[in-house]
């Protein structure tokens, strides 16, 4: 139907030898194939459109920062959209007090001492609890977060119907009913 379309005739009374004609006619080059260049100068002539400049080295590297292209590229692997990958990162620079691109346990200490106690009088968040959740954050054991990890974590742990701890105490409880009690025997 396209080639039809482009070549103004019926695809019923398309000639095969009309379209290797036409091919040849477009295939500037000779090479045989069809550049985008080669078919985009043919089909401006042929309808009478303005060809429009080449802007393929206005879109350089150099438009999106490396942060924004970390941003787009994580959102994409984890399936979410730009925007919210955009807040979680400016959460990340949040806690990165010393701008090393990374988290290290004090850092992500604060993000879940202001989260799970954010007042005075709030009770203290056990050791071992923000020891579990670092665990499960620094999924590659590094000692640090990067953004890549904090992103997938923070949409499990704070992105979902339920509290961090309720996430929290549902792995814990999950554990101890995976462990096997047979008595039998």
């Amino acid at each position: 139907p396209l080639l039809s379309k482009l070549m103004r005739q019926p695809i019923s009374v398309l000639d095969s030898s009309e379209v290797a004609r036409k091919w040849d006619e477009i295939d500037a080059d000779g090479s045989g194939s069809i550049t985008w260049d080669e078919f985009s100068t043919w089909y401006c002539e042929t309808f009478g459109v303005e060809q429009i400049s080449d802007f393929s080295t206005f879109f350089t590297d150099d438009l999106i920062s490396e942060n924004d292209k970390l941003v787009r590229d994580v959102a994409r692997f984890l399936g979410v959209d730009n925007v919210m990958m955009e807040k979680i990162f400016n959460e990340f620079n949040k806690l990165d007090d010393d701008g090393s691109g990374s988290l290290e346990f004090e850092e992500f200490r604060q993000l879940m001492i202001s989260s799970l106690s954010p007042h005075k009088d709030s009770p203290q968040v056990p050791k071992t609890v923000l020891q579990k959740f670092w665990i499960d954050v620094d999924a590659d054991g590094s000692g640090s977060v990067n953004f890549s990890e904090f992103a997938a974590w923070y949409l499990k742990f704070f992105h979902g119907d339920t509290s961090p701890m309720e996430q929290y105490y549902s792995m814990v409880g999950s554990r101890r009913g995976s462990c096997s009690t047979d008595t039998a025997g």
